[in-house]
């Protein structure tokens, strides 16, 4: 007797920044690690093999935005318009028009049982296809902390995961049924809760315990943010810094070459083990994307965020003012070793339950979503 057929699950995805490709591959080994070997699973990035101008160039889009200016302030102007009744109703006439009939026979060929979406464009064309097609179960996963674009509330969607009570006021206003949404859940990767003893990575990095420990990272994207505030701290002999300058490794060499001889400075490029790193500082620097906000609190650390890039993350910065344990500092550097002492000496030390996560979320998040199929 022949083994039966697995059931398929499909991800879409983006690939408009890092974080919609890691939630997917968060998503597959969380799927793989639960139900081992049960499941067929396969990553799409749904507009690159559509292949239409010009939403197969999302990527390249992207990083444009985020070192001009000019060009992020027209995308967010286009953001703000489509997220009007009028400007989304344009908005997806238009896309449906120009990649409906092709979106519809790539999930043909494609068959799956269950689709996980994770980027609210995609979530507009899938919600299309699947009220023409209606073959195939399917899963929004919400990224966006507050600033919710109108795409997102798919109300074909059999399923909708959101991160924050916030985003679920923003999709039941949008239309969605509030019994379809389970929250508050983030697709966390699950092995950041494998973090290494503090000793161990402290002495790795050639650091002391008693000196606070800060975690700068670019976040995927803004070196000048990063630049700018090492070299204030650089200057403070108290701090250690960790610097993760992501997979820029032009970047990671000219801080190396500028500090390489400041003991209280490692600087990494792309690392696997941030959690480790996560675990043993004190304070994060980072720009405020939802997934870097969510590991701040799930590891119970100070924050100090800089700009956001893009209108998407802008409600981050009304979520990140309301938890005391965070400061945002926009563009303004100048401050930031007061506001460190600030952090580092006040009574905030002690987490807030409304901001703290669990590190199973995305175990909880599976087990909603394979339900559907099973």
């Amino acid at each position: 007797m022949s083994e039966a057929k697995k059931k398929k699950v499909l991800h879409l995805i983006t690939d408009a920044g890092s974080g919609h490709k890691a939630a997917a591959a968060n998503l597959t080994a969380a799927i793989e690690k639960l139900y081992p070997g049960k499941y067929e699973q396969k990553t799409l990035d749904f507009f690159k093999v559509i292949d239409i101008d010009p939403f197969n160039a999302s990527d390249a889009s992207y990083a444009f935005m985020s070192g001009n200016r000019a060009f992020e302030a027209l995308n967010n102007f286009f953001f703000r318009f489509f997220n009007t009744k009028v400007g989304y109703g344009i908005f997806e006439r238009y896309l449906t028009t120009m990649l409906l009939e092709e979106g519809t026979n790539v999930l043909k060929d494609e068959a799956p049982d269950l689709v996980i979406c994770n980027h609210p464009v995609t979530a507009t064309l899938l919600n299309a296809i699947k009220e023409k097609t209606n073959s195939f179960k399917s899963v929004e996963v919400v990224l966006d902390l507050v600033t919710i674009f109108k795409g997102w509330a798919d109300k074909s969607a059999d399923l909708i995961i959101s991160p924050t009570s916030e985003a679920v006021s923003k999709l039941v206003k949008y239309g969605v049924d509030v019994s379809k949404i389970v929250y508050p859940l983030f697709p966390v990767n699950s092995k950041l809760a494998n973090f290494r003893e503090k000793t161990i990575v402290m002495k790795e990095l050639g650091f002391t315990e008693d000196k606070p420990t800060i975690l700068l990272t670019a976040g995927g994207v803004g070196m000048k943010p990063v630049e700018k505030i090492l070299k204030i701290v650089s200057q403070d002999d108290k701090y250690q810094v960790i610097v993760c300058a992501g997979r820029l490794n032009y970047f990671k060499e000219k801080l190396e070459r500028k500090y390489s001889s400041n003991k209280n400075i490692v600087i990494f490029g792309y690392v696997d083990n941030i959690q480790d790193y996560y675990n043993v500082c004190d304070v994060i620097i980072s720009k405020p994307s939802s997934a870097t906000i969510i590991e701040a609190e799930l590891f119970e650390k100070l924050g100090i965020w800089t700009r956001n890039i893009g209108e998407h993350d802008a409600g981050n910065i009304d979520y990140i003012k309301r938890n005391p344990r965070f400061r945002y500092i926009n563009s303004s550097y100048d401050n930031i070793g007061e506001i460190l002492s600030d952090l580092l000496s006040s009574k905030v030390r002690k987490p807030v339950q409304e901001f703290k996560r669990n590190f199973n979320e995305i175990d909880e998040i599976v087990r909603e979503v394979i339900s559907l199929i099973e």
